[in-house]
């Protein structure tokens, strides 16, 4: 037989075949992105939390495909890596409310991956566009990266679509910051930006496009950065018409782009660079005061159909003009479902000092355009435990501060913010109404107020709007994004959100994320053996009900629930404790 050298051998082969499905770690930002371009590998850039991918390619046959040799994108992620984060710094971080400081922080932290795109949760929006082994000899380059947008029904939902443009927004400030410190891969600028929304075929058979809302907001953030015409919505007849526009069908088979770039998180901090795009799109008047108490009415105009709307809208607005927290402010409430265009609500944003809703798509679609002194209240159903998911009494439940659905939201966006658990849905009918979510989708659900609670979060909007952030009046114009400074110093990146003041940045290291996480663990250790004593000795006698009186010449525990806990459960740290009928008591 032939002799077979080790190199060749199956097991060294199969190594090499684990080895090369790894996905490569990088750092350096946008400068990475030069990197994958080069070797023609894709990797996940650790301080852009994304994956970057060479050689992304369209044609009319094969649409969307990848020609790097990583055979199952995701999976070569890994159950979790090391990635770098960035968000603002908080003066205030409590269960329903934020209030954010001047600076930023920079932390590094495990993440672990859903190996299986999701579209909707964090970590799980990796997209395994399919590989093909296609001679692209014959296809166009287009210098650049592209921008992949794959958030799940954000073509329909401008909520879902705040999310895909927090992520795009926080890319063009990554971009702007190579571009301003000299990078040698400034080159890269982003060149395309391509839409995928994988339940946008239900849109189109119906003959619609996304929404109109989605697609100015995109065209407010291509603004000056990408040229206009490209981007593509993917699944429509639009799409095609632009990809072919940038090649030559005749003598070219499709289209290449240097590197592509997809998102992993649900949020970004973008540092204010949607907002300022968006005012700055839209012809935003700064030297106009906030001057609004904006209160969102969910549904449709005529107040009468649609879910989630107000049980008493002109008694919630009345109760709001007569607390302190609208002094100088003007109470407005208002519908988007029709009339109002994407800058009609950007304007309107930028002039309230607060707005609230209940939960729905214009808390992340429209709260982003706040001031960064105003703040985002969202409301929802009172906490309640109940027996009956379907039908729970939330007239007995108690309401209060807490997060929202939409907390996630405001803390990566850095806004101030409060959640108020203070709503009571009320059927319209003898049909009950459900816990959240479930009782979103429900028109014959209405929302009323536990209106003590509700003050509780008024009174709480109020200590937030406070004193204006440094340097920042609330009736002064708001610096533009190009007055901030970008710029790295020492390896740690200074971050400038427009208006908020200096920086005063402290990156968080390995070390001291370790000693932190020990320091709680050895708390826990001591601090919960120690309650637990405390309670199995002491705790209990205090809780238990009053004893009944027990029949003629039988004692029992005094302090027993109706006389039915038995001596030898009470516990050997207590004395014995008897208690006889004629309510003597003895030890």
């Amino acid at each position: 037989m032939p002799a077979t050298s080790a190199a060749g051998a199956p097991w060294v082969q199969a190594r090499r075949a684990a080895e090369a499905s790894v996905m490569e770690t990088l750092d350096g930002g946008w400068a990475a992105l030069g990197h994958v371009a080069l070797t023609g590998q894709s990797a996940l850039v650790r301080d852009l939390q994304a994956i970057a991918s060479p050689g992304f390619c369209w044609s009319p046959q094969e649409m969307l495909f990848r020609t790097d040799t990583t055979p199952d994108l995701c999976k070569a992620l890994g159950h979790s890596a090391e990635l770098v984060e960035v968000h603002a710094a908080f003066a205030r971080n409590t269960v329903g409310e934020l209030l954010p400081s001047s600076g930023t922080v920079v932390a590094k932290r495990m993440r672990g991956f859903h190996q299986n795109f999701d579209g909707y949760s964090d970590m799980s929006y990796c997209w395994n566009a399919h590989r093909q082994a296609v001679n692209i000899s014959r296809y166009r380059r287009v210098p650049g990266v592209a921008v992949l947008l794959t958030e799940h029904h954000a073509n329909s939902n401008i909520g879902h679509a705040s999310r895909d443009a927090g992520f795009f927004a926080y890319l063009l400030h990554e971009e702007m910051g190579a571009r301003n410190i000299g990078s040698q891969n400034s080159s890269l600028p982003i060149s395309m930006v391509i839409v995928k929304d994988h339940q946008y075929h239900h849109m189109v058979a119906a003959g619609n496009r996304a929404h109109p809302f989605r697609m100015e907001s995109l065209r407010a953030l291509m603004n000056g950065s990408v040229p206009p015409a490209n981007i593509a919505y993917i699944g429509d007849r639009e799409a095609n018409k632009t990809m072919y526009s940038l090649f030559d069908n005749r003598t070219e088979d499709g289209v290449c782009f240097d590197v592509a770039i997809q998102r992993l998180r649900m949020w970004y901090f973008d540092h204010g660079v949607y907002r300022e795009k968006a005012w700055e799109y839209c012809g935003v008047d700064r030297a106009q005061p906030a001057d609004t108490f904006l209160i969102e009415a969910h549904g449709k105009v005529d107040k009468t159909r649609g879910t989630r709307r107000w049980r008493d809208q002109a008694a919630l607005a009345s109760f709001v003009q007569n607390h302190s927290v609208s002094e100088g402010l003007t109470v407005r409430v208002e519908s988007f479902d029709k009339g109002w265009t994407f800058c009609d609500q950007v304007r309107l944003y930028a002039r309230s000092r607060v707005a609230l809703h209940h939960h729905g798509a214009a808390v992340a679609g429209n709260g982003a355009f706040l001031r960064p002194d105003a703040v985002l209240v969202e409301l929802e159903a009172v906490s309640c435990i109940s027996p009956s998911r379907e039908a729970p009494d939330f007239t007995k439940c108690k309401g209060g501060i807490g997060p929202t659905l939409n907390f996630g939201f405001a803390h990566a966006q850095g806004l101030r913010y409060v959640g108020g658990k203070v709503v009571v849905p009320t059927p319209l009918d003898a049909k009950p109404c459900p816990s959240a979510p479930d009782y979103f989708y429900r028109e014959d659900c209405v929302l009323d107020l536990q209106y003590d609670a509700f003050a509780s979060v008024l009174d709480r909007v109020r200590t937030l709007l406070g004193a204006p952030p440094p340097g920042i009046s609330s009736t002064s114009a708001m610096p533009s994004l190009a007055s901030t400074e970008i710029a790295r110093l020492a390896g740690a990146r200074l971050r400038p959100a427009p208006g908020l003041g200096d920086i005063n940045l402290t990156p968080v290291d390995d070390a001291t994320l370790w000693r932190a996480q020990l320091t709680g663990l050895v708390l826990l250790l001591v601090v919960l053996p120690v309650v637990s004593l405390w309670w199995f000795c002491f705790g209990r006698r205090r809780v238990l009900a009053k004893p009944v009186a027990a029949a003629a010449g039988e004692p029992h525990v005094a302090g027993g629930l109706a006389g039915s806990v038995p001596p030898n459960l009470v516990g050997n740290c207590h004395r014995k404790v008897v208690a006889h009928s004629n309510g003597q008591t003895v030890a």
